[in-house]
């Protein structure tokens, strides 16, 4: 088994300005003499600087030229940890669940304890490099040294790349990443006007570069903030870099209170956990922000706005259809608008994600032009869509006899998902060039089960939905949840992956035990989560939860059920013996 890049996002097409960087990350990440590595000093490399500064683009770049040399042909791994969005930060355990199961550990041998976890990580990369599998990590966005240490591997044969804004206690080398220079920054904006308009665009002439220079110098030399605007001139052909630097300016001054000076233009803070850029970075990267998306027409202004109230990592462009109520094919339009313009990026094919300052900004827009109705609207779209395509999904795995279904069920099985935007409509898409999970469940229309299309859906979309479980209750939105728990539990269990069904029950069994109103659904996800905490080998905290369940069970005169969980508790009390 080898790991060719898993999660590894691409690599941007136009990069410059970081040679000496790139150069000095290769030769930490270059195959040696595995005697002499082991003395050279530790094998984790950690690129520090602020926000917007483009650390996870030279690890990304370096990484992929790492990989197409051969020098890892065990694979890379890839974990975004969100440090810096608290709704979004991921733990070391969460991470160590999804690496040990990539790595071919099945759910149920995964401990529940970090520390037990990280031990069994470490044997498990003995093992799997071993037979000359040489294996890159790459831990991207950490806030905290409790996210990292569990996650390294303790041999220094094995490289670790580790992103964050802020020096970490950690046994690493240091890279300290700066805003680019004056030169640096120019040329990046002229490479991604060339790439897009080429070379002979009259704006790139040596006797136009001083209306870059000015841009550039605006934009405080931080590739977001440049690549934002260069795609701005790129769009628009007979727009000039001194105009549109003169927008920027004039975003970054703000009006004078009544009575009181014009605030300091140094802009806004950091948000919380991270730090100020520097040289006026922070408002260079807000006036950036503010001149893009007034740029943009009101639907892809208001797609843009939608996108943070998804939970998950990234966003699959049907769902994106779903969140904005519009057919797939003009969504998938204004993704692309929005990709052009940098404001969104496109980690794998069809998904899309937020840079973590973009989705903050994305968020305030949302609150000022849709309010607290227009999100909670969109919300009870998407998280409705993830519940009705769930349960659609568990019902073809059910049909095609892949699944046992929990029982008792409850209430009815969700609706299968209309299209979104209107009822029945084509999306526009021919349906010979869809992958698997894209043929799955037609989008609203009748079809045959499909086993290996819903898998391949649940697969790719396992992350939102466990996510959306998860963060349910918090939007209102607490029944879906408990949908979204039942829907799920089949194929967590044949997927192994019993972390995340503990996590997902126990949200489900407090919106149950809050309402009280569905006793039958409460006995059954406390079965559910015995079942999970079994596999795991917590097995005090499974005789509790089949205790609970025969309890409700008997409570609401359902001695069936009752008796076969006591036959479960008799089971476990043998297996204990």
């Amino acid at each position: 088994m080898t790991l060719p890049g898993t999660g590894l996002p691409p690599a941007a097409v136009v990069f410059t300005g970081r040679d000496g960087a790139a150069e000095t990350l290769r030769a930490a990440l270059m195959p040696g003499d595995p005697a002499v590595s082991a003395v050279a000093g530790p094998a984790v490399s950690a690129v520090v600087g602020p926000a917007g500064v483009g650390k996870t683009e030279l690890v990304l770049q370096t990484a992929h030229r790492a990989l197409a040399d051969g020098w890892f042909p065990g694979g890379v791994l890839f974990a975004d940890l969100s440090g810096h969005d608290a709704g979004r930060r991921r733990s070391a355990g969460d991470v160590l669940v999804e690496w040990l199961v990539a790595t071919g550990v099945p759910g149920e041998h995964i401990p529940s304890d970090v520390a037990d976890r990280t031990r069994l990580w470490r044997d498990v990369l003995q093992a799997y490099t071993n037979p000359g599998r040489r294996l890159l990590l790459i831990i991207d966005n950490a806030d905290g040294e409790d996210q990292v240490r569990p996650l390294l591997p303790g041999d220094d044969r094995i490289p670790v790349l580790i992103t964050s804004r802020r020096t970490l206690d950690l046994d690493a080398r240091g890279h300290h990443l700066d805003d680019l220079g004056p030169g640096a920054a120019v040329a990046l904006l002229a490479a991604v006007v060339s790439a897009r308009r080429g070379s002979t665009d009259p704006r790139l002439r040596d006797t136009a570069r001083s209306g870059l220079t000015e841009l550039a110098e605006v934009c405080a030399g931080l590739p977001l903030t440049l690549r934002i605007v260069a795609a701005l001139l790129a769009d628009r052909p007979h727009l000039q870099p001194e105009i549109l630097a003169r927008r920027l300016r004039d975003s970054r001054r703000p009006a004078a209170p009544a009575g009181g000076q014009a605030a300091p233009s140094d802009g806004p803070a950091a948000p919380a956990g991270g730090q100020a850029a520097p040289s006026g970075g922070q408002a260079a990267v807000r006036a950036a922000f503010d001149v893009s998306y007034q740029n943009l027409s009101d639907a892809p202004a208001r797609l843009f706005r939608l996108l943070p109230i998804d939970p998950g990592p990234d966003l699959a462009t049907l769902s994106a259809a779903h969140l904005a109520d519009m057919p797939e094919h003009r969504v998938t339009a204004l993704l692309a608008d929005l990709h052009r313009a940098h404001l969104i990026t496109e980690p794998a094919p069809g998904r899309w994600a937020l840079h973590d300052l973009l989705r903050d900004y994305a968020t305030e827009r949302l609150a000022e032009v849709d309010g607290v109705a227009g999100a909670a609207r969109a919300a009870h779209r998407l998280y409705g869509f993830y519940r009705d395509m769930t349960g659609a999904a568990a019902g073809e795995l059910l049909a095609a006899g892949s699944l046992d279904a929990p029982e008792p069920a409850g209430s009815a099985a969700p609706n299968r998902p209309a299209a979104p935007g209107e009822t029945g409509a084509s999306d526009g898409l021919d349906a010979s060039d869809r992958p698997a999970l894209e043929r799955f469940g037609s989008f609203g229309r009748p079809a045959a089960p499909d086993r290996h299309a819903a898998l391949a859906w649940l697969d790719a979309e396992l992350a939102n939905l466990v996510a959306a479980a998860r963060t349910g209750p918090g939007r209102g939105l607490g029944a879906t949840t408990v949908d979204l728990a039942f829907s799920l539990a089949g194929h967590l269990t044949l997927r192994r992956r019993f972390t995340e069904a503990v996590a997902v029950t126990t949200r489900a069994l407090d919106v149950l035990r809050t309402t009280g109103e569905d006793p039958a659904r409460e006995g059954a996800a406390w079965d559910m989560l015995g079942a999970a905490q079994c596999e795991l080998g917590r097995f005090d905290e499974a005789e509790q939860s089949w205790q609970r369940a025969a309890a409700v069970f008997g409570n609401c005169g359902d001695t069936h059920h009752a008796e076969a969980v006591r036959s479960r508790l008799d089971v476990l009390a043998k297996r204990r013996e």
